[in-house]
């Protein structure tokens, strides 16, 4: 049974840099691709070299990263947006997704028009 509320898009490569924890200003991840967005929130891919040292050497505190505000920045729309983190998962020895929650940092109507702005899976890639 599926219980989202709003849908799964899957997307053309979307590129964000510099994902920073509000409260410190640290960054947690120097840059990251949306692997699939919803209007609830946004799956992003990391490579372990782009993740924060502290974060690589250990893996404890990728866990701790649960329900920190961050803020970050989505290059291919010159847009800075704020969720919360939700989750991580290691997916491969060199890969993280963390997924992310844009419903406390934004209204259902911005979120719902960002996910239409979004490029789906193969409408940018050369046909």
């Amino acid at each position: 049974m599926n219980k989202r509320q709003y849908p799964r898009k899957l997307l053309d490569p979307i590129h964000v840099a510099e994902m920073k924890v509000v409260d410190h200003l640290t960054v947690l991840a120097y840059s990251g691709t949306i692997i699939n967005a919803s209007a609830t929130g946004l799956l992003i891919r990391v490579h372990h070299r782009a993740l924060h040292p502290e974060l690589v050497r250990n893996n404890v505190a990728l866990a701790t990263l649960q329900g920190e505000h961050v803020v970050m920045h989505i290059v291919e729309m010159a847009l800075d947006i704020e969720g919360t983190i939700v989750r991580t998962h290691q997916v491969a020895p060199e890969w993280m997704d963390i997924g992310i929650d844009l419903t406390e940092s934004a209204p259902a109507y911005w979120r719902e028009c960002l996910m239409d702005f979004l490029p789906g899976l193969g409408e940018t890639s050369p046909g």
